[in-house]
């Protein structure tokens, strides 16, 4: 029988030895795979039972997964040996660089998360934020996705979104408006702001009582008076954008019927 060199007895002995912890840390790496997967469906059953909304679940079940797989690689790196101390360190330097060159993105992704946990708005909110007005139609990590009513999408930084005003028309059971009138000089006031209001009650959505529609003067303009009528409406009874539209023709068609 052969003897075989030293040199290669010497490596295989170090191979035997070096066996049982290569399977080991297999072991735990794969354990953590499984654990993940499970932890991964119990999260996604609880926030559905929750009805928490989509894109926040979607997030919180991937960093529930990671942070298992994280944690089992860093166990079954142990296992072997794996010098943990000069890697973290290593990766700190490298994190520190790539946060200094990238800490724009750094910060929308920090934003994103927080928006995505405190929900300001939903995705098919109406909503008003750095100037533009328009129906939210994506909420992601870099920037949330806004179309206008001329039908333009506008991603805004979340930087933006997030240390910005928000308006949020949908967050609320009432809300008043406003209707811009124009009255011809020598037209009776009095007469104006009764067919206006009772234009306004006509209005389906629009509150009669508690308050009332009121209409107060504004300005004495170049080509008569501008007046302002204030009327509130029940938001989920009736859309903001469709209860303007109806208020101003239904206001007109009065006036014009009572010669005012």
């Amino acid at each position: 029988m052969e003897i075989l060199p030293g040199s290669l007895s010497i490596l295989l002995e170090r191979m035997l030895l070096f066996l049982p912890s290569l399977i080991a840390s297999l072991v735990v790496f794969l354990v953590a795979l499984y654990l993940s997967g499970l932890a991964a469906r119990a999260v996604s059953r609880a926030l559905r039972s929750r009805k928490t909304d989509q894109t926040l679940s979607v997030l919180l079940v991937r960093s529930t997964k990671l942070a298992i797989v994280i944690t089992g690689t860093i166990i079954a790196l142990q296992q072997v040996g794996f010098d943990l101390t000069a890697f973290v360190a290593g990766l700190g330097i490298i994190g520190f660089t790539l946060g200094f060159a990238l800490q724009d993105v750094s910060k929308n992704l920090i934003a994103g998360v927080l928006l995505l946990i405190q929900q300001p708005f939903d995705i098919g909110d109406t909503v008003e934020v750095g100037g533009f007005t328009g129906l939210v139609t994506n909420i992601n990590l870099r920037a949330t996705e806004i179309q206008t009513f001329d039908g333009v999408l506008v991603l805004i930084p979340n930087t933006a979104v997030y240390s910005k005003p928000v308006k949020n028309f949908n967050r609320v059971e009432r809300q008043c408006l406003e209707l811009p009138i124009n009255m011809t000089y020598g037209s009776d006031l009095e007469s104006t702001e009764q067919t206006v209001r009772a234009a306004l009650v006509n209005v389906p959505g629009v509150i009669s009582e508690d308050p009332a529609p009121r209409v107060v003067f504004q300005n004495f303009g170049e080509n008569g008076i501008e007046l302002i009528a204030y009327y509130w409406i029940e938001v989920r009874e009736a859309g903001q954008w469709s209860t303007i539209n109806q208020a101003a023709q239904t206001v007109k068609a009065a006036l014009e019927q009572t010669g005012t």
